[in-house]
């Protein structure tokens, strides 16, 4: 069985001009590794390598860190999910299903023969 390894980083050199920054949850399984953004930003000198979390008592950085925990329960769901059913289980894979990507769906009748796409 394949082990699954999760974090959270933030890229210090993509910090925003209020000197926040994305936090990104990489996952990695046998060496292969996926990112995702969490679509949440934390202050850069609030943020613990370390702990993978953010740092301080204040309300946002206490919101944070309880929806990085979910997330990585999450994560640890979907894993355990997979090995339990015998499914392959894949960096990309996990990120789908918890992404809500629906890879099974097929395309429909009208999808396909949709051309050309639409202008912006």
């Amino acid at each position: 069985m394949k082990l699954l390894k999760q974090f959270f980083i933030i890229r210090k050199n993509k910090t925003r001009n209020d000197n926040t920054a994305t936090v990104f949850a990489p996952i990695v399984i046998g060496g292969v590794r996926k990112e995702f953004s969490l679509k949440r930003n934390v202050h850069v000198d609030q943020w613990s390598v370390e702990k993978s979390m953010a740092i301080g008592s204040s309300r946002d950085n206490k919101e944070l860190n309880m929806y990085i925990d979910i997330v990585r329960l999450k994560l640890f769901e979907i894993y355990r999910e997979l090995a339990i059913t015998d499914k392959v289980i894949s960096c990309q894979i996990i990120a789908d299903k918890f992404l809500d990507v629906d890879t099974d769906r097929r395309p429909m009748f009208l999808e396909v023969f949709k051309y050309p796409p639409p202008m912006n």
